[in-house]
């Protein structure tokens, strides 16, 4: 549940300032940013998985619950598109979920959405012009097991869903961002090892590339962007 803050301003000595820590501690919970607020959204701890949505202010390090996402999960991905949040998949027990629930901050309410055509848990999600793109995990029952290479696209406005062209790799417990309108994948597991892979998908034109690997095989992490570079 520990929340540390990275600091690196031009000239300055890279550092990290310990915050405020998280309520709830739990692992396997997604994490998405509106405006200025940071989400942290379900996840377990140990055999027990959660609802739970809590709310972080970096401007006054405080943290704030908010209303329960309707299904408890872990392993599951979220996206925001016009400042809704939408979590998609993940695990809850022995079962993989193609649960789809939008979270909406300014009313604090949770809509049930068009569920995902394929139950997975620890796939990635990254937005291109609105779009949603659901990419990888897992379809087993035991945690991480079965991996796929799926990837299927969420229109919030139309509440549809459809398959696109798979990636390259079959991986779960992957990370995804997208940068200059295509989605980078990198990293993930394949049931029995860390890949160090970075895919790139372009929705113009339907298809994916391999490029740069990661310096080290990974699996389970995160990725972020900061002007056009992850």
């Amino acid at each position: 549940c520990s929340n540390w803050s990275y600091i690196h301003p031009p000239n300055t000595t890279p550092a990290w300032t310990a915050k405020a820590k998280m309520p709830t501690a739990r692992y396997g919970h997604a994490v998405v940013t509106v405006g200025s607020k940071v989400y942290a959204i379900g996840g377990m701890n140990g055999s027990t998985y959660y609802r739970v949505v809590e709310q972080y202010d970096p401007a006054t390090d405080t943290w704030t619950s908010r209303a329960n996402m309707p299904t408890a999960r872990a392993l599951s991905a979220a996206a925001v598109v016009d400042g809704i949040i939408y979590v998609i998949g993940g695990k809850s027990g022995s079962s993989s979920l193609n649960v789809n629930e939008a979270y909406d901050p300014g009313t604090d309410t949770w809509t049930t959405r068009a569920p995902m055509p394929t139950a997975r848990n620890g796939l990635a999600a990254a937005v291109v012009t609105g779009r949603i793109y659901a990419v990888g995990g897992a379809t087993g029952t035991a945690l991480s097991s079965a991996p796929v290479n799926l990837n299927q696209r969420y229109d919030p406005s139309t509440n549809s869903w459809a398959t696109k062209a798979a990636m390259k790799t079959a991986r779960t417990n992957l990370t995804a961002a997208a940068a200059n309108g295509r989605i980078h994948t990198f990293g993930g597991w394949t049931g029995s090892t860390g890949l160090a892979n970075n895919e790139l998908y372009d929705p113009v034109s339907d298809s994916w590339e391999s490029k740069a690997a990661l310096p080290a095989a990974a699996d389970s992490m995160s990725s972020a962007v900061i002007g056009n570079r992850i």
